[in-house]
């Protein structure tokens, strides 16, 4: 469940946010391979870049509907993430996968992405039977289409310890910029 999410609105900031090495090397990678566009595509990305943490990179196709709204698909699932969440979903779609309440508390950050078209950061904790079993800290990042629009969305988890826990995202925020873009859930 997310307990919080923060959009990027100063890069050095946002940077600041991201806290894990993880994290800021998708970042910087992210903004290198963008250029002088406002957004990077699909096919800049290159996995050489990025080995490191391609362990911790899930990739999510954007399909606009008709209708309005979005289908979201896993186009490609990190190893860890596999490991960490006891689960291969790669080439599935999130509704065929999640329950409505998954997809309410998640999909808000899936959709901001897209539309506002700017990174989002959001710390997630995950309960079974009233006990925390996970927390991690999510990165997304927008790619853009040949169309411009978001089509695809690199996520990029770091996973919190009890030895090694996150600050809040708000904390050390001016006032005024923590409502701008922050979700309590």
């Amino acid at each position: 469940m997310p307990y919080g999410e923060i959009e990027l609105f100063d890069t050095e900031e946002f940077e600041r946010l991201l806290e894990r090495s993880e994290l800021v090397t998708a970042f910087r990678y992210w903004r290198s391979i963008s250029g002088d566009r406002p957004l990077p595509t699909y096919e800049d990305l290159d996995p050489l870049d990025i080995i490191p943490i391609l362990p911790l990179v899930n990739l999510v196709d954007v399909v606009p509907q008709t209708q309005g709204g979005y289908r979201f698909r896993h186009r490609l699932v990190g190893t860890e993430l596999v490991d960490r969440f006891r689960t291969e979903h790669t080439g599935q779609w999130f509704e065929d996968l999640y329950d409505a309440e998954h997809l309410e508390r998640q999909l808000p950050s899936y959709i901001r992405a897209v539309e506002r078209r700017k990174p989002t950061v959001g710390d997630i904790e995950l309960s079974e039977n009233g006990k925390k079993i996970m927390a991690y800290r999510r990165l997304i990042l927008p790619l853009a289409g040949p169309d411009g629009a978001v089509n695809c969305l690199l996520l990029v988890f770091a996973f919190q310890s009890e030895e090694d826990r996150f600050r809040p995202l708000n904390e050390g925020l001016p006032l005024h910029r923590q409502g701008q873009g922050s979700r309590r859930g």
